[in-house]
């Protein structure tokens, strides 16, 4: 598998460390300093808000997953028939599916949900922006720590419901490795790297900011 194509399911991630560009004028460590105190929820309004956001999240990335799915079992089916009628003629079962094949169809899922997580980025920084903007030009020194904060929470909240997803996807993807006698050791590497890219993504949108 190519180093780094699993990993990039954590980008929706990025929109933590992109909020700081968005305010460029704000100083991160200034910012840092301010989130301290700042970092639950500040109204049941924002909880609800959260909880909307994370399930608008899950329900995007499992049609993401659903619609690699049905893709994947439209390109495979003739392949699989095919071996499967052979196996019957023979009075054998189908043959184990090989580690490469497995791990093709998990990159195939975990990059749908790489697709699904840029739409979100987007989303939030928009939103952010807009809000930002929305307000006179005089208040906006005021306010701008405030919003980069409650899009902050929002991003927190979204991490969650992709770590959820990327959790899922890992799990059955273990799972079906091990069903079929193969090592999981390339579900080890993708638990790291994802771990990994979201800590270097923060620190590279932090840096950039300051």
């Amino acid at each position: 598998m190519k180093k780094g194509t699993i990993a990039k399911a954590t980008a929706v991630l990025f929109v933590v460390g992109a909020l700081f560009m968005a305010f460029s004028d704000a100083p991160a460590v200034k910012f840092m300093r301010y989130a301290g105190a700042s970092i639950v929820s500040q109204s049941p309004e924002e909880d609800k808000q959260i909880e909307q956001l994370q399930e608008q999240i899950g329900n995007e990335m499992d049609k993401a997953i659903e619609e690699e799915v049905k893709k994947q079992s439209a390109e495979n089916e003739p392949n699989l028939d095919s071996a499967t009628e052979g196996a019957e003629q023979e009075g054998q079962k189908a043959p184990t599916p090989s580690k490469e094949s497995i791990v093709s169809k998990y990159k195939g899922r975990l990059e749908a949900l790489r697709g699904a997580s840029y739409g979100q980025i987007n989303s939030l920084l928009g939103q952010a922006k807009g809000e930002y903007l929305s307000y006179p030009q005089e208040q906006r020194e005021e306010v701008k720590y405030q919003i980069a904060l409650k899009y902050l929470r929002l991003a927190r909240g979204a991490e969650s419901a992709v770590d959820a997803r990327f959790n899922a996807v890992a799990g059955e993807f273990e799972a079906e490795l091990k069903r079929n006698g193969h090592a999981t050791d390339v579900v080890d590497k993708a638990r790291s790297q994802y771990k990994a890219e979201k800590r270097e993504r923060m620190e590279y949108y932090i840096s950039k900011a300051m």
